[in-house]
């Protein structure tokens, strides 16, 4: 018996859907299988440390509300520094960004986008107001890819002002602050330090900025 859809035509099952996308292009993906995770572990294992150059602990730490609010019994079970995920970010370069594309990151923070994005054959433009961070994630790319530097561009300062120097984008990849949910520093221009309505009003200004890079169809 064929199998049909709602409109009576057969549905006939791709073999090709993963080697095509990597992971099936669902509008929710699982990160627990266990393909997902030999993934990651793989990107993680040529000495990505994208947590190197941030403080640790800075998950929640200025909202102790935040443990009851979501059931947490104590502070350490949302202890950590959010990562980003290595394989979602492959992901989003390979399905979303022209092959040899520009990604520009106005929140530049861990080495992961600027590293993965290289070693895919892209370029990456990224500012970041931590100093430390910036030096970080240029000794990781040196160690790592050191034959893929002139593909890197990170830049240190304030990205309301730098984004205008980054170049024309093919994409856009970024891990902006979630208000104060993560203090990245004391730094007045730290826009996980300001009031909730500066922030907004800041948090806009940049990203306008940076969508304003962006070229024709992208």
């Amino acid at each position: 018996m064929k199998n049909l859809d709602l409109f009576g035509n057969e549905i006939i099952n791709n073999p090709l859907l993963r080697d095509k996308f990597i992971e099936p292009p669902f509008s929710v993906l699982d990160t627990r299988n266990g393909e997902w995770q030999k993934r990651k572990k793989a990107w993680k294992s040529i000495g990505i440390k994208s947590e190197v150059g941030r403080a640790g602990d800075l998950t929640f730490q200025s909202k102790p509300e935040f443990f009851t609010h979501y059931g947490m019994t104590k502070q350490t079970d949302a202890q950590g520094t959010s990562i980003f995920d290595p394989f979602l970010t492959e992901l989003m370069y390979k399905w979303f960004c022209p092959a040899q594309g520009q990604i520009i990151d106005p929140f530049a923070g861990g080495s992961v986008r600027g590293i993965v994005a290289a070693l895919l054959g892209n370029k990456y433009w990224g500012s970041d107001l931590n100093k430390l961070q910036i030096e970080e994630n240029w000794k990781q790319a040196q160690e790592i890819a050191p034959e893929k530097i002139s593909d890197l561009s990170w830049v240190w300062g304030n990205s309301l002002n730098s984004i205008e120097d980054a170049p024309e984008a093919d994409f856009i990849l970024s891990c902006p602050p979630y208000g104060d949910l993560e203090v990245y520093s004391d730094d007045a221009d730290d826009l996980s330090n300001m009031p909730h309505n500066d922030f907004l009003d800041l948090y806009y200004k940049i990203i306008c900025r940076t969508v304003s890079k962006l070229k024709e169809n992208r």
